[in-house]
């Protein structure tokens, strides 16, 4: 009899910690916290309500080593479905509830997400992930349970507690565009307390990129240069069609405009920080993006 009772009780156990793994314990700070993602610092500061659901407001600031709430601008909206173990998201210059991470899938399944990382998608449209392992990391004590992104040459995992390792809001971003610029989530701060640190990184804060594609020939006949505060383009294509867009970090088309076979772009007035400028035609194949720094 005391040989069953124990067996009783150590099933119990086991079904209370199954459970507590099963759903998202922890997720969205309350209120003082902030997310380092490579240059940019994500903050959860208060609370707001969209069509009758709960938010949290999230903040960011960019191009700051030092966290600066006083300095920060509003980014988004996220809500979590716990019992459904999903993370949503409503970005400010989108508008529309969007999925950003499901922690409820297993290995083999394919979700559709939407990623806010520049040069992934310029619009609202579907992106495909799919998870290729699930297992558990301990972080703080705590198990948390890990599910690993599919990619091809950089590894992704969402992270219960924690989001994405790309961030919470870049999941699945382009790694063929962003090659010296892969979002990367560094620390979560949770009320002045280091909560996560990526242990494959030092520090909470990575300088934006100082390489600049220049005076690059491309087999399209396109020719890109930067000198000082001009951008120039060169096209042998014709331009009734031809357009171009700059990029912030954020994803947010800042200025776009067509241009003639020969051109050049004043960005004296853009902010200091990390941008691209994607270079396309309606017409041909034309589809270039290029990197580079506003100092």
């Amino acid at each position: 009899m005391i040989t069953y009772y124990k067996w009783l009780l150590i099933s119990c156990i086991l079904l209370i910690n199954q459970l507590g793994f099963s759903q998202l314990s922890f997720f969205l700070p309350d209120s003082n916290a902030y997310f380092s993602v490579s240059n940019v610092k994500f903050w959860f500061q208060g609370d707001t309500s969209i069509n009758d659901k709960l938010y949290k407001k999230v903040f960011y600031q960019d191009h700051d080593s030092l966290p600066k709430f006083d300095i920060a601008e509003y980014y988004a909206a996220v809500r979590e479905d716990t019992l459904n173990e999903r993370i949503f998201t409503i970005q400010k210059y989108d508008g529309q509830e969007r999925l950003l991470a499901d922690f409820s899938l297993n290995a083999e399944d394919t979700v559709t997400i939407y990623t806010y990382w520049p040069g992934v998608r310029y619009v609202a449209e579907d992106y495909f992930v799919t998870i290729s392992e699930k297992d558990s990391i301990e972080i703080g004590g705590q198990f948390h349970k890990r599910l690993k992104i599919e990619g091809p040459d950089y590894d992704e995992y969402w992270i219960e507690g924690i989001g994405s390792t790309f961030g919470l809001f870049f999941s699945g971003a382009d790694r063929n565009v962003f090659e010296i610029n892969i979002p990367i989530l560094l620390c979560v701060h949770i009320e002045d307390t280091l909560y996560y640190d990526n242990p494959e990184y030092e520090g909470c804060y990575i300088q934006s990129p100082v390489n600049i594609e220049n005076n690059e020939n491309l087999s399209d006949g396109l020719l890109f240069s930067i000198n000082n505060e001009i951008i120039s383009l060169h096209c042998e294509l014709p331009s009734d069609n031809n357009f171009f867009q700059i990029i912030d970090t954020n994803g947010r088309i800042i200025f776009m405009d067509n241009f003639s076979r020969y051109t050049k772009i004043n960005i004296s007035s853009l902010p200091k920080g990390f941008y691209v400028i994607r270079v396309y035609s309606a017409s041909n194949s034309l589809n270039r993006i290029f990197k580079f720094v506003k100092y």
